[in-house]
């Protein structure tokens, strides 16, 4: 990819291009801008704005699986991605383009349920970053979308499985936590309880 490239592409000349840009990184980190606008609105779109449920998670799934689909989107992103990974001044542009991800894949995936926390599912969004780029290249080379489709059912299962276990183990310490809390509660009423009683019996144990 170059400057003169995208200024044939675009009927401009390459100054044109250079004055919007600056230079190759600068458009670069524009593309990259657009891609991360492109695949929120993609997103969005297909995931509601119901209570937290497992069918709102497979809403968003169901997006991602679209934006996977879009050869042109993926496309643009293939001919950047090399040209990216050989000059270091792209790496914090790609760093926050993939931290974006899946820091909003998480916090689309905790909608699973109240109690679930993004932060706990960072791994995960992380995780569906790289199925859709995996995904996507092989819907560029033209795996069957047969293929395709099963790969993708089974990422569902898979984000499902994930979602439920920590949905659970969220139960399990508020369980605890209320537990613990409940008998610091007993204890204390024990205490103060033996100490309302105490002058009653020191003046009983007096009178005898």
């Amino acid at each position: 990819m170059s400057l003169q490239a995208v200024a044939n592409e675009a009927d401009q000349v390459k100054p044109t291009i250079a004055y919007y840009f600056g230079n190759k990184a600068g458009l670069v980190s524009m593309i990259v801008k657009s891609l991360m606008s492109e695949s929120t609105a993609l997103a969005k779109a297909s995931a509601d704005d119901s209570p937290p449920s497992e069918a709102r998670v497979l809403s968003y799934i169901d997006g991602i699986k679209q934006l996977s689909m879009h050869r042109d989107t993926t496309m643009e992103f293939l001919e950047i991605l090399p040209w990216a990974a050989r000059h270091e001044e792209m790496g914090p542009a790609m760093q926050n383009l993939y931290s974006w991800a899946g820091e909003y894949n998480a916090k689309a995936i905790a909608n699973l349920a109240d109690n679930v926390s993004a932060d706990d599912l960072l791994p995960c969004g992380v995780l569906m970053a790289a199925v859709l780029d995996g995904l996507a290249i092989q819907k560029v080379v033209g795996v069957e979308d047969a293929v395709l489709d099963r790969a993708w059912e089974q990422w569902r299962k898979i984000v499902l499985l994930v979602g439920r276990e920590h949905a659970e183990a969220s139960r399990n310490r508020s369980e605890d936590g209320d537990g613990v809390s409940s008998g610091a509660e007993a204890s204390g009423s024990a205490e103060a309880s033996g100490s309302a009683e105490a002058p009653g019996s020191a003046e009983a144990s007096g009178s005898d």
